[in-house]
């Protein structure tokens, strides 16, 4: 089974919600949340991305549109090493977010980041998924809605890969009005 038929299968298994929203409660139901439009969009990173992107965050999903909310259901990061991994440099965790705000400095939308060492840690290939909902289970309005997914890192950048590193990322969501 392919990865995107597995996505396609979700919903995704999530802890309970802390309150707020009932984020991941939201997510767990996806399938059934009257009025929500089911999407994958994939996006393949080059290196001058993937490099720049903690200056310059890389859009994976656009803006949905006034008073629409994109809700992530799952991300998967897949990492073709090339000759070389990328560097460290100084860049650090990476993160999904809503809004292009650099540096990471905006709203995570995951679960969790994904530590630099999986675009740094080898020459291997690797495959890391990420699962919808955010640290806590609540985001504020202003920071989520018609605000689209991009993917950025904190810290400073990477440095180069060697030839052939790809980078590509796949995130299943919903489209969910707030009005």
């Amino acid at each position: 089974m392919s990865i995107a038929e597995i996505l396609a299968t979700g919903p995704f298994p999530q802890t309970s919600s802390t309150g707020g929203v009932g984020w991941r409660s939201l997510v767990a139901q996806s399938v059934s949340y009257p009025g929500a439009q089911r999407s994958c969009a994939q996006t393949s990173l080059s290196q001058a991305q993937v490099t720049g992107m903690y200056a310059a965050p890389v859009q994976l999903v656009p803006a949905p549109g006034a008073g629409l909310l994109i809700v992530p259901v799952a991300a998967t990061i897949n990492y073709v090493g090339g000759s070389a991994a990328f560097g460290v440099g100084s860049g650090g965790a990476i993160q999904i977010q809503w809004g292009n705000t650099n540096h990471a400095g905006g709203t995570n939308a995951m679960s969790a980041t994904l530590a630099a060492a999986s675009l740094t840690g080898g020459v291997t290939n690797n495959i890391s998924v990420l699962s919808g909902s955010p640290a806590g289970g609540t985001v504020t309005s202003a920071g989520a809605i018609n605000q689209g997914l991009y993917l950025t890192n904190a810290t400073g950048a990477f440095t180069n890969a060697g030839a052939g590193a790809t980078l590509s990322i796949m995130v299943d969501y919903l489209i969910i009005s707030c009005a």
